[in-house]
């Protein structure tokens, strides 16, 4: 085998070798978690938004009562920049620092976001996961939430943000009960966080570099010698 063959052997050897990917692992950063109301009288409409909050509630106050029933709901955005550094995602695992204050079930929802606290975020309609949490009296503990495919689809169609909302009292659940559930950085000591569990882009190796330029130095002593 010619010098020019072996060179193009190692080539390509270190260009397959190049394309292997790294695991990385990384969270990304919360834009805003904010508290959306539906006020008096309650239509499922959201009237109003609270961002920059040290506590936000989930909870249904004074349900099935007329004229008197109002829902808060919490909300949060993630930018999605980072997954730029990534060619795949492995996972997406959303974490939710808590207390909840009487056991009764939650529901996560998720779509597209754009940056802004908005109160129609409260509304978003696709159905992640249910129960979030079922924790007794003044207990503080880490939700971790699966939340791998509504991510993947998200940096498929390049959307900018995640958003998600949870709400407490949930048709999806069966539930209509009055909840009071609470997030926030006095919680837990953290704010939300979306871990990403993904494959970095390739780059080029400095020896696939180095390579190529053997390479071509090949070929041209190869012509030279002709």
């Amino acid at each position: 085998m010619s010098r020019l063959r072996l060179l193009l052997a190692l080539l390509v050897s270190l260009s397959v070798w190049t394309q292997t990917a790294a695991a990385i692992v990384f969270d990304l950063p919360v834009v805003f978690d904010a508290n959306a109301r539906d006020n008096l009288p309650a239509d499922g409409s959201f009237d109003s938004v609270t961002s920059n909050l040290i506590v936000a509630d989930a909870r249904i106050q004074n349900p099935g009562v007329p004229g008197a029933t109002i829902e808060d709901r919490i909300v949060m955005e993630f930018d999605l920049a980072g997954l730029a550094a990534v060619s795949s995602i492995g996972s997406a695992i959303l974490i939710l620092p808590e207390v909840h204050d009487d056991g009764a079930p939650l529901g996560l929802y998720g779509g597209a976001g754009n940056g802004t606290a908005e109160a129609s975020d409260a509304e978003v309609a696709a159905f992640i996961s249910g129960p979030v949490g079922l924790f007794g009296d003044a207990t503080t503990n880490l939700a971790s939430v699966d939340v791998t495919a509504l991510i993947e689809s998200l940096f498929q169609s390049g959307d900018p943000y995640a958003l998600f909302a949870i709400r407490g009292g949930d048709v999806e659940l069966g539930t209509a009960n009055a909840v009071h559930y609470r997030i926030g950085t006095t919680f837990g000591g953290t704010s939300p966080i979306l871990r990403i569990d993904g494959k970095a882009v390739p780059e080029p190796s400095t020896a696939a570099l180095v390579a190529a330029g053997l390479l071509a130095a090949a070929a041209v002593r190869t012509r030279r010698q002709r």
